[in-house]
């Protein structure tokens, strides 16, 4: 019964996907990520290509500030394009393609508003999933509880027959 459910753990999310697509893409590793002080550590890269665990969102946003030319909206829901328009200007990172200074601020409200309301809702599909999860390893350790609870029955039965 929990069998199935317990298989989906190490599938990976489009998040995930995302993250390994980016890493290989720009031939950064894990190691890499972590000597580099990113706030991501090789294991947390490891367990997500594994499936183990899903990126949380400190790893996203540490992902996101390391790669700052990668597109928000992209990477947490797989619309648009991978990369932003920027164009960065040696001696002069914050302009971007319209030469407007600004950086990582959006051409207009509308868009960061989506962007913003994107990320809400992958957001909160992360925590659904990772509730989900949490069900999944309650109801395992609910049965477990049941076998722990039936042999200690058959355990008190013993004793009472040996004391006879």
């Amino acid at each position: 019964m929990n069998k199935n459910r317990l298989q989906n753990v190490n599938e990976l999310s489009g998040v995930s996907k995302r993250l390994l697509y980016v890493l290989e893409k720009k031939d950064v590793s894990g190691y890499k990520l972590e000597k580099d002080n990113s706030g991501i550590k090789q294991s947390q890269i490891s367990h997500i290509k594994s499936g183990r665990n899903q990126p949380s969102p400190d790893v996203i946003d540490s992902f996101l500030k390391y790669f700052p030319e990668i597109n928000k909206i992209w990477f947490l829901t797989g619309e648009g394009r991978m990369e932003n328009n920027t164009t960065k200007i040696k001696g002069n990172n914050n302009l971007n393609n319209t030469g407007n200074i600004g950086g990582d601020i959006l051409n207009d409200s509308n868009s960061q508003s989506n962007c913003l309301t994107e990320s809400i809702k992958t957001l909160k599909k992360i925590i659904e999933e990772k509730e989900e999860l949490l069900k999944a390893k309650d109801e395992i350790i609910n049965s477990k509880d049941e076998i722990i609870n039936s042999k200690d029955e058959i355990i008190n039965l013993l004793k009472e027959q040996l004391k006879k």
